[in-house]
């Protein structure tokens, strides 16, 4: 039986938690997010305030991430459903080797996690190649890689 996502709950575990998210895009700055534990005070932890923030690091500037997009941004990388895994003979000669994209998850504990984005040759599709599981799966264009989350203003 196969894992419901691009990320394997098996990895997630081994992990213990994802402390980095490095994206790459071609043509475009590398941008790296970085989750960094804070302390907060038992009344913070009951108004739901969370024990981390993320910050994004891109260009050689830092800024603390938006909690909202960042939170909704990894939450949706970590569970990024596939439309189909596609036959490994295949995947050989799908342009992983040139990926428009790759992001690499950093885990507390255990080694990364690389997904290589390339594009499909149908529309609205991409494939993604899991570094760790050495599985390609076709994604929806709308994948994790369609969107980033945004540094704070503030």
């Amino acid at each position: 039986m196969l894992d419901p996502s691009i990320v394997p709950t098996y990895w997630l575990q081994q992990a213990k938690q994802v402390r980095t998210i490095r994206i790459e895009r071609a043509g475009a700055p590398a941008l790296e997010m970085e989750i960094r534990d804070k302390q907060i005070s038992p009344e913070e932890m009951r108004q739901g305030k969370l024990p981390f923030d993320w910050y994004c690091k891109s260009n050689g500037a830092e800024k603390l991430c938006d909690p909202n997009a960042s939170m909704a941004y990894t939450s949706y990388l970590m569970r990024a459903p596939y439309l189909d895994v596609i036959d490994p003979v295949k995947a050989a000669n799908l342009g992983f080797d040139k990926s428009i994209a790759r992001i690499v998850l950093g885990p507390r504990e255990g080694a990364s996690m690389e997904l290589y984005i390339a594009a499909s040759p149908m529309a609205g599709r991409r494939n993604v190649y899991n570094s760790i599981s050495q599985s390609a799966f076709e994604l929806p264009r709308s994948s994790p890689t369609g969107s980033f989350p945004r540094k704070s203003s503030s």
